[in-house]
């Protein structure tokens, strides 16, 4: 339940993301969407490993990209993912592939826990 729950509210805020975007023409918001899926996977992985404190590591994940993500130019290096324009390829695929391993440690979580 606590996983089609996530997924509920990930797709939301995606499809709110593309809805606003298309609504306004602003790609910043389609990637908007596309980067809460990423948090959202990157804070479920380290729920299984650190329990509540996981809710800073989306937080801690933006203060490095802001630290050491940008090459000279405000060019983003690609492992940054929240930067990326909507577009990019590898940043959807990260995002995708992160809030799939995070729903996946939660499903694993949750039976360790029953």
């Amino acid at each position: 339940m606590d996983a089609a729950l996530t997924a509920a509210t990930a797709v939301a805020a995606i499809v709110l993301g593309c809805v606003t975007g298309a609504l306004v023409g602003s790609a910043q918001a389609v990637a908007a969407g596309r980067n809460t899926a990423f948090l959202i996977g990157m804070m479920l992985c380290a729920r299984t490993a650190v329990g509540q404190a996981a809710v800073m590591v989306p937080v801690a994940w933006l203060v490095v990209v802001l630290l050491f993500g940008f090459r000279i130019g405000r060019d983003p290096y690609p492992w940054t993912i929240l930067p990326e324009p909507a577009h990019v390829r590898h940043a959807i695929a990260g995002s995708t592939l992160m809030f799939g391993l995070g729903i996946a440690a939660q499903l694993h979580a949750s039976r360790k826990t029953s």
